[in-house]
């Protein structure tokens, strides 16, 4: 296992995320260096994770890095697009934190909301060298989303939300928000035994999680829509059949989960 460089390491998967990717880590930086200055003992490095863009995603994440902190932020590059999954388990690999979250580069979720995740693990701060999962959650804001959203969005939603349950079950009212925290222990097992490399990578880590002895839990957050989601009906059928390969492959055996990985 690699050493504990920092306190927080911030995984951030970018696909074609040249016109956002800027503005979401400026409030993350900020947030960051501020919380250093603050406390001495906090330390931080945020690892952009291009998955294979097309646009200048790592153009852009590199210019931002030499001009704001180019001391803790790491460029990292696949040659192709590999999805969302691929890339948050090449950034958690590598990443050198005690604490590690996952954040969309679209700076959907309020970046000072890790604190509220990050409580789980300061309670009891042994946890810190357990196995843990805190999940960022937007559950509280559902009832307001099915009112504004069309209905065949929510006809969608509901379906996914059954695919889901049918999947892993669990107790886990939102496995989709990409604002999650891992303990250290915890990412090096999920993410070394990680499978599915797209869309519902998200529901693989909570379908293994409890078989690894990881704790799970659920913690709300802000969230805001913002432009330009790249979720299109391919991909909702993508991850339909992942969701089906999840249990299949799962329950014959062909993806084996390994504890000591």
């Amino acid at each position: 296992m690699a050493p504990r460089g920092c306190t927080l390491s911030v995984v951030v998967p970018a696909f074609n995320e040249e016109a956002r990717l800027a503005d979401m880590l400026s409030e993350a930086v900020q947030y960051l260096a501020g919380r250093a200055v603050l406390d001495q003992s906090f330390s931080w490095e945020i690892l952009v994770v291009d998955d294979g863009s097309r646009d200048r995603t790592s153009d852009v994440a590199r210019r931002f890095a030499a001009a704001r902190a180019p001391e803790h932020i790491r460029v990292l590059r696949l040659e192709r697009n590999c999805g969302k999954g691929a890339a948050v388990r090449e950034g958690m690999l590598a990443a050198d934190g005690q604490l590690l979250l996952m954040a969309d580069a679209d700076g959907a979720t309020r970046f000072r909301d890790v604190e509220n995740l990050e409580h789980h693990f300061l309670v009891h701060p042994a946890r810190r060298d357990a196995r843990m999962l805190v999940v960022g959650s937007r559950a509280h804001l559902k009832a307001a989303a099915l009112l504004k959203r069309a209905w065949y969005r929510n006809v969608l939603t509901h379906g996914f939300q059954f695919l889901v349950s049918l999947a892993i079950g669990g107790d886990v009212c939102d496995t989709q928000c990409g604002f999650k925290l891992f303990s250290r222990a915890a990412a090096r097992a999920l993410f070394s035994n990680l499978h599915v490399s797209r869309w519902a990578f998200d529901v693989e880590l909570l379908f293994m999680a409890p078989r690894l002895s990881i704790e799970v839990r659920e913690e709300a957050v802000k969230w805001t829509e913002i432009p330009g989601s790249k979720m299109r009906l391919s991909g909702i059928l993508q991850m339909a059949k992942e969701l089906l390969l999840i249990r299949l492959m799962h329950a014959l055996g062909v993806w084996q989960i390994l504890p000591s990985r």
